[in-house]
């Protein structure tokens, strides 16, 4: 690795490599001396330049210390966390080399019980990629058939395709241990599609002497000349720049029947980013670009609240189902009117109406309604908090004023629903957009509460009606009163049902109408009937008129205007328009960096198409 990187990795006694290192070697023609950079991001931007490749050995220790001191205090720890150096040179080849820490047993300091496991899990992260050539290493005196590493090898690589067995101490090795019959996979001994090259390394007192590269080779060379039985290997199974020479024929080699596959898969990963940077917002430039574009997304918006107003579309989302919703709050608008409603015809409203009526005896004559009381009874029941400020403060209001909130509130839920949906490429825009909706609805709301308390005002100040409801009401339960009281020793006679009435109120009055009554227990009974009916018909149109007003007003007043309201709030106001359509940082980073992936891919490609 030194010698093909050019650069020195860090030696020591026991375990030396306790990281992968990732030494990527690139060549530039237009560079006089050569540099390198490290970090522990594959991103090479954040790398620290190294310009004397003498000072790397002690930046990869530096990294290696600060990997390893994450998991624990110790010389033995072993990481998975890579160091990436790249050495740029003028010549040489282009390739990537991974240094791995050694299969080992045991930790000298223990302070990494599992260490096996993590050398050889680390080892068989790298080696299982079919791209990758394996370069096992094993000592001249070691025993091939039970090396650990070339079993893992054969583990990934069967055949031996990609494997290259590199042994090293030759200078060690007896003539009697069968060394060049190994390597020269002879008989029965292990068999490597690629081979095995026998090498002399420098020992460690030739490294702490300083011993150089070429004074190395020089005592290679002798080795394989000298020796008696090592002689006996050919010039192409021995020697450092046998091996170098085999790794770059075998990368080149590896690379040409790579290149189909490359170029598909490049083809792909072009593609890929070309999709995704389609999916990004297209960029806005220009005025007419943005206001067009803020149009569109307006159109789209109101379009769809159209087509959900109208029924036309029908979206999973219940939260968007307005008519639905606008229904359910009418109905439970109406249920709590008819709660808030006493029973006419009990006995403690009776008295509190004999109560009343006693007060305005001689005003008028003893069997006629009076005006007076009739009202005092409805704003008791309906403005029963109203006072000289407010004089129609009441359940009518709270039920009105609540019904017409809650049904603004669906609707600005509901857009900026869409909002989100439609405008999320400008977060700035759809928040200005939803600002101002909730104003455009809150306008309308109170629009609304203004009409409506104009009507509980009328109310308040004159119950009054012409529908016939009224009238008809009051008529069939006198009828059935009078029904009643002629045929009351006829037990098994069924009555229709009057929703409100109770059968027990029935059946007194129609004992009293037998029997007479004064006009007194006359004019009361006639009140209740008349309070019963007006007010049953009053809360009938009153729900009729405060549905059609909030759907009006807050449904499709809103839908109707919202495309021109939200679209004057940028008149004349280009520069408006284009900070809140301002492409945000994140986007634009994205963009960029996708732009310069489309443009690195598509320079690869066009060169791998041109071999």
């Amino acid at each position: 690795m030194e010698y093909i990187a050019d650069i020195q990795f860090p030696r020591a006694e026991n375990t030396c490599t306790r990281c992968p290192t990732i030494a990527s070697l690139v060549c530039d023609s237009s560079i006089d001396e050569p540099y390198a950079t490290i970090g522990l991001d594959p991103d090479k931007e954040t790398h620290e330049r190294v310009d004397d490749l003498f000072d790397i050995t002690e930046k990869i220790e530096e990294l290696t210390q600060e990997l390893t001191e994450r998991i624990s205090e110790g010389d033995g720890i072993i990481t998975n966390d890579p160091i990436y150096v790249r050495v740029v040179r003028s010549s040489g080849p282009t390739l990537t080399l991974i240094d791995l820490p050694g299969i080992t047993h045991m930790c000298t300091d223990g302070t990494q019980d599992d260490i096996h496991e993590v050398t050889t899990g680390l080892i068989d992260q790298y080696i299982r990629d079919d791209n990758t050539v394996v370069l096992v290493v094993i000592p001249a005196t070691a025993d091939f058939g039970n090396a650990e590493a070339l079993k893992m090898a054969k583990k990934y690589d069967p055949d031996g395709a990609r494997t290259l067995g590199v042994v090293t101490k030759c200078d060690l090795s007896k003539p009697d241990d069968n060394l060049v019959e190994k390597v020269k996979m002879e008989g029965k001994h292990i068999q490597l599609e690629m081979g095995f090259v026998a090498l002399r390394c420098r020992t460690p007192s030739e490294v702490k002497s300083g011993l150089s590269r070429e004074d190395a080779m020089s005592k290679e060379n002798a080795l394989f000349a000298t020796s008696p039985h090592l002689s006996r290997l050919d010039e192409t199974q021995w020697g450092l720049r046998t091996l170098v020479s085999r790794i770059v024929s075998v990368q080149l080699e590896r690379v040409d029947s790579f290149v189909p596959e490359l170029k598909q898969l490049l083809a792909s990963k072009l593609w890929e980013a070309e999709a995704e940077l389609e999916k990004l917002p297209l960029q806005l430039t220009t005025d007419a670009a943005r206001t067009y574009r803020m149009e569109l997304m307006l159109h789209r918006i109101n379009g769809t609240l159209h087509d959900i107003l109208s029924g036309s579309i029908h979206l999973k989302d219940k939260h968007m189902h307005l008519p639905s919703i606008w229904d359910k709050k009418v109905k439970d608008f109406e249920t709590v009117l008819r709660r808030a409603t006493p029973d006419f015809f009990s006995a403690d409203f009776k008295n509190t109406l004999e109560e009343s009526m006693q007060e305005v005896q001689g005003a008028s004559l003893p069997n006629f309604i009076s005006s007076p009381v009739f009202r005092k009874a409805v704003q008791a029941v309906y403005f029963e908090n109203s006072s000289s400020s407010d004089q129609i403060d009441g359940i009518l209001k709270k039920a009105t004023s609540s019904l017409l909130s809650e049904i603004g509130d669906v609707m600005n839920s509901a857009i900026e629903a869409l909002i989100d949906e439609h405008v999320s490429a400008f977060p700035k825009l759809a928040s200005f957009l939803k600002e101002r909706v909730e104003e455009m609805i809150k306008l309308r709301t109170v629009s609304a509460n203004q009409y409506m308390q104009t009507t509980l005002f009328a109310e308040y100040n004159k119950p009054h009606t012409h529908n016939h409801y009224y009238a008809d009401t009051i008529a069939k339960v006198k009828r059935q009163v009078q029904e009643r009281a002629e045929a009351l020793h006829e037990n098994d006679k069924q009555w229709e049902e009057i929703h409100g009435v109770s059968d027990e109120f029935m059946h007194s009055a129609a004992e009293s109408f037998k029997r007479g009554q004064s006009n007194f227990d006359q004019s009361i009974f006639d009140m209740q009937i008349s309070l019963f009916s007006y007010c049953k018909c009053m809360r009938k149109c009153l729900v009729d008129l405060v549905a059609k007003i909030s759907w009006s007003e807050i449904m499709n007043d809103v839908n109707n205007k919202l495309n021109f309201d939200l679209k004057h709030s940028f008149s004349h106001e280009a520069e408006l328009l284009k900070s809140l359509m301002m492409e945000h940082r994140a986007t634009a980073r994205k963009r960029d960096k996708i732009t310069l992936t489309i443009e690195r891919f598509s320079k690869s490609l066009s060169v791998l198409r041109s071999i």
